[in-house]
This record gives structure tokens, sequence and C-alpha cells, in this order.
């Protein structure tokens, strides 16, 4: 991530998990906030960007961070206070717009 952005600050909680909690600024000005876990399953959760702001974020995981892009799913806070387990695939190809477009897609069928 230091590498990746603007700024990042980031602190490891121990305890029953280990967490990654971290905050991260692109060059574009948009915050990231959120942690990275791997209890239970690998999760990376972001905290109140919009579709088209965590797509920039999404993007650098998928392309730069990790090995197997293909196997990366989301869900979001809405669907989960819904009940629907069922996680949404990300695009393994496509830009920032064609992955904004796919969380979009995810809100609105939430939504509905």
């Amino acid at each position: 991530m230091e590498t990746a952005f603007a700024e990042v600050r980031h602190e490891t909680r121990q305890g029953r998990r280990l967490r990654l909690s971290f905050w991260a600024m692109a060059e574009e000005g948009i915050e990231f906030t959120g942690f990275a876990s791997n209890e239970g399953r690998d999760t990376v959760l972001l905290d109140g960007n919009t579709a088209d702001e965590a797509a920039v974020f999404v993007a650098w995981l998928r392309d730069v961070f990790l090995p197997v892009p293909d196997l990366i799913r989301f869900s979001s806070e809405p669907a989960v206070e819904e009940g629907i387990e069922t996680d949404w695939r990300l695009p393994v190809h496509g830009d920032r717009s064609c992955i904004a477009e796919v969380l979009k897609r995810h809100v609105r069928a939430v939504h509905t």
C-alpha cells in the first residue's frame, strides 16, 4: 500500500483476530478507511466509499496486489443486512469504470 498510495497509515491489531486497520489516500484525493483480516476467509473491507471511489482501490487490489484476481468476490453491508449471503464476482479484466459499474449493479440489485 505504501508504494501505491500517496499517503498511508496502518496499524496491526492482535487479540483473538489479527487485523490490519488502514487509512490511505490515492493521488486523486480519494480516502480509503478499512481493514484486512484473514480469519475465516480473507477479507478486505472499505468503509464509506462510493462505488466509483471503491473501484480505484479494488482495481489496485486486483491488478497489483492479488496473485489470483479471478478469485476476488465482494458483498456490501446492505446485502448482509438483507440476509443475502451470495458473493458477487469482480471482473477479471476491465478498468475502474467497469469495476464501478459492477459495484453499482450490486447495489441496485440489493435495493430492489
